[in-house]
């Protein structure tokens, strides 16, 4: 079972420390690295691998994009890789480049997902039926909000739907 979730990719979340140490000693007695307690794998060594867990630091532990600028956050990365100079550290218009780039990327992957619900709905013929949709103040439920509006008013449009007065 464990192995094979681990060659599916699916993380194994258990509460008892004592399932959690039997978890990892297994892993250990087959010879794999256990998995990061992040749930993300590593990856080799690249520079745009390095911007990525930068990224994903910054992000995780909410972080001032600043923070790559300190002077002594580029000498522990220079002491942790050799053959790494400083010119190979980015700096943060780099990082925010890569962030917004990221963010676009995401912003196409919710699209097409809201498209695939929507299909759903099409198929079971109950998209005339949406009355209200329960949200928390998320910014995200927000662009959600505006992409439902958008996107029904384009198929249907005799639907009255508003991302705000269709909105609990």
């Amino acid at each position: 079972w464990l192995t094979k979730c681990d060659h599916l990719g699916l993380e194994v979340r258990v509460k008892q420390k004592v399932y959690k140490d039997a978890i990892y000693n297994f892993r250990l007695q087959q010879g794999k690295q256990p998995p990061l307690s992040c749930g993300s794998a590593l990856r080799p060594y690249s520079k745009d691998a390095f911007i990525d867990a930068l990224i994903s630091w910054i992000v995780a532990d909410d972080q001032s994009i600043n923070v790559i600028e300190n002077p002594h956050l580029h000498a522990i990365f220079l002491m942790l890789r050799e053959g790494l100079k400083d010119s190979d550290i980015p700096h943060r218009s780099s990082l925010r480049a890569r962030i917004l780039q990221m963010w676009d990327e995401y912003m196409e992957h919710l699209a097409s997902e809201l498209k695939v619900f929507l299909y759903i709905l099409d198929r079971l013929h109950i998209t005339s039926k949406i009355g209200w949709i329960t949200c928390d103040n998320a910014t995200n439920n927000d662009t959600m909000m505006d992409h439902l509006e958008l996107l029904l008013s384009k198929r249907y449009r005799d639907m009255p739907f508003e991302r705000v007065d269709n909105r609990i």
